[in-house]
C-alpha cells in the first residue's frame, strides 16, 4: 500500500455522522481518509470493487493505502471545474429550512419518504434520481451500511452554468460493519445483521430497497473471483461473502444481463482504441 504523511495544513474540518468523524486530507485533487472507529478503509475499497462488477458504473474509486502511520483509503475528487456537491439536506435546508430527515420521519412509509425525496430533487434540479437511490439502497442493503444520510446523498452542481448531473455512489466507510466500537469483534454476522439500524427512509435495509426497487446486479463470478484473491481475514470480506450469499436471488446478473454487461464492455474498449 502506498503511505502519505501530511500536516494539518490540509487537514479538512468536516462533519462527521454518529459513527464518528474521519480526519480527511485533500491534496492534488485527491481525498484522503484515515480509519477512525475500525476499518473503515477497507470497507471503502471492498464496496468500490464490488461496484466494478457490477451494473453501476457512477460511483467513486477507493484504493487503500496508510495515511500519517494509520490505514486508510484515497480517492480521486469527483467534482470538475466549476463544480460543487450539493448534498439533499443542504438543498432542503435551501429552500425549506429544517432537517430533511426530520420532514421523512411524518410521513408513514418508505415509499412515500422516497417519492417525496424523488419529487423534491426533480422539482429543483430536474434530475430523476429513481436509478440513484434504487442503486445506493439496493447496496446498502447488501453491504449492511448504517449511514446512509441526507449529506451523503446528492447531486453535483456546476455554478457556472447552473446545470446540475448526479452525484456518483460514494461515503461507504460506514458498511461491512466497520466500528469497532458500535459493532465489536466478538458479535456474530447474525448478531451484527440484528444490530445495524438503517436509514435515511427506514430501519429496515431491505425494507427500504424492495421500497426503492432492486436495480443493483452484481456479476457473482467476478466477485468471487476478487474475494478468493483478497489474502486476508479481516471481518469484512467475511460479511460480505455472507450478504452476497443471502441476496443471490435477487442481485445476481442472469446470462442476458451478463452478455449486454460483455457487450457494453467490449463497446466502451473499441471507442477507447484498445
Amino acid at each position: 500500500m502506498e503511505e502519505f504523511n501530511f500536516d494539518k495544513s490540509i487537514l479538512v474540518a468536516t462533519i462527521g455522522s454518529e459513527n464518528g468523524a474521519q480526519p480527511k486530507y485533500n491534496s492534488n485533487g485527491r481525498w484522503f481518509k484515515q480509519d477512525n472507529c475500525g476499518y473503515e478503509g477497507y470497507s471503502e475499497y471492498l464496496v468500490s470493487k464490488i461496484l466494478e462488477f457490477s451494473n453501476v458504473d457512477n460511483f467513486v474509486k477507493y484504493s487503500r493505502c496508510i495515511i500519517n502511520g494509520k490505514n486508510g483509503c484515497v480517492s480521486d475528487d469527483f467534482n470538475h471545474d466549476n463544480e460543487v456537491f450539493l448534498s439533499f439536506q443542504k438543498m432542503f435546508d435551501m429552500y425549506y429550512g429544517g432537517e430533511f430527515e426530520g420532514k421523512l420521519s411524518t410521513m408513514d412509509s418508505p415509499e412515500e419518504r422516497i417519492d417525496f425525496t424523488k419529487n423534491f430533487v426533480f422539482e429543483q434540479t430536474g434530475l430523476d434520481i429513481s436509478d440513484y437511490l434504487s442503486s445506493i439502497l439496493s447496496l446498502d442493503m447488501l453491504t449492511l451500511n448504517p449511514d446512509r444520510h441526507m449529506n451523503n446523498l446528492g447531486v453535483i452542481a456546476n455554478i457556472k452554468s447552473h446545470t446540475f448531473r448526479i452525484a456518483p455512489i460514494f461515503d461507504n466507510g460506514a458498511s461491512l460493519c466497520s466500528d469497532l466500537n458500535r459493532f465489536p469483534p466478538y458479535m456474530s454476522i447474525d448478531e451484527l445483521r440484528e444490530n445495524v439500524i438503517g436509514r435515511p427512509f427506514s430501519s429496515n435495509l431491505e425494507l427500504q430497497a424492495l421500497a426503492a426497487g432492486i436495480s443493483l446486479k452484481i456479476d457473482y463470478d467476478k466477485a468471487f473471483e476478487f474475494l478468493d484473491s483478497e489474502n486476508t481475514d479481516i471481518r469484512a470480506k467475511k460479511i460480505l461473502i455472507k450478504q452476497l450469499d443471502k441476496y443471490a436471488s435477487l442481485l445476481k446478473m442472469n446470462y442476458e444481463e451478463l452478455l449486454n454487461s460483455c457487450n457494453e464492455e467490449y463497446v466502451t474498449h473499441r471507442r477507447k482504441g484498445r
